[in-house]
């Protein structure tokens, strides 16, 4: 029991952060229920359940995802759906509030590139036990060019690029912040997944990011007020 507790809140200290959110997010629910948010807490419960399970399949070599033992503990297959429904879920929401249509083309064309990379990428990388580069490098890229979209939006509405009440700035701030850092990390882990050689700061400058994201989303969250007018459908 003690080791279970020591990987889940000391190894892995994120994990409790992404409980937080999705708290916070039922919590506040009412002030967004009825935004183009309204499916917030699935996904971050669903966030929870993807990073409990790839600690799990990491961790504890019983509960593998995989029959060969020789790949009981890659969970990249877990990770790399998880990072299609990521961006899916924002290029929607980022689409929906805002009302540019360079900007909306823009978000279109990229998640059509994305989708082509998914498919093409598995050619020369196994989805199941290795890293999705090319699907990694194009979500998350067209992830920081929509976000920056919806704070210039806001910038032109408001005459401010970030509004502390406003959630989705929040969450735009959170997802350009953890990317932009994320890009280069995913491209050294990659290049060094066969010796297994990656310097442990940068899993520590990953976490770090990780904790940046998060918080805004946990501040967003504490923060935000009903916006209806950059928020509905």
């Amino acid at each position: 029991m003690g080791d279970i507790l020591y990987t889940f809140f000391v190894k892995y200290p994120f994990l409790p952060v992404y409980l937080a959110t999705v708290i916070l997010s039922v919590w506040r629910y009412p002030r967004y229920f009825d935004t183009v948010l309204r499916f917030l807490p699935i996904f971050f419960m669903y966030t929870l359940v993807t990073e409990i399970t790839g600690v799990v399949t990491y961790e504890f070599v019983d509960f593998s995802i995989f029959l060969n033992e020789l790949f009981s503990y890659y969970n990249w297959l877990i990770y790399n759906v998880y990072l299609i429904v990521f961006c899916g879920y924002f290029y929607f929401v980022l689409y929906r509030v805002i009302p540019w249509r360079a900007a909306r083309i823009g978000i279109l064309a990229g998640s059509v590139l994305v989708a082509l990379t998914a498919l093409i990428n598995p050619l020369y990388q196994s989805f199941q036990y290795e890293v999705q580069l090319g699907t990694y490098i194009a979500g998350s890229t067209i992830l920081i060019l929509s976000a920056g979209c919806y704070l210039a939006y806001r910038r032109s509405v408001s005459g401010r690029w970030f509004t502390d009440r406003d959630l989705l700035s929040w969450i735009s701030v959170g997802i350009i912040l953890f990317y932009s850092g994320f890009i280069p990390i995913t491209i050294i882990r990659n290049t060094y997944a066969v010796t297994e050689t990656v310097n442990p700061a940068v899993n520590r400058i990953l976490q770090f990011l990780i904790f940046a994201m998060y918080g805004c989303f946990l501040a967003g969250l504490w923060r935000m007020r009903r916006q209806r007018v950059f928020l509905n459908q």
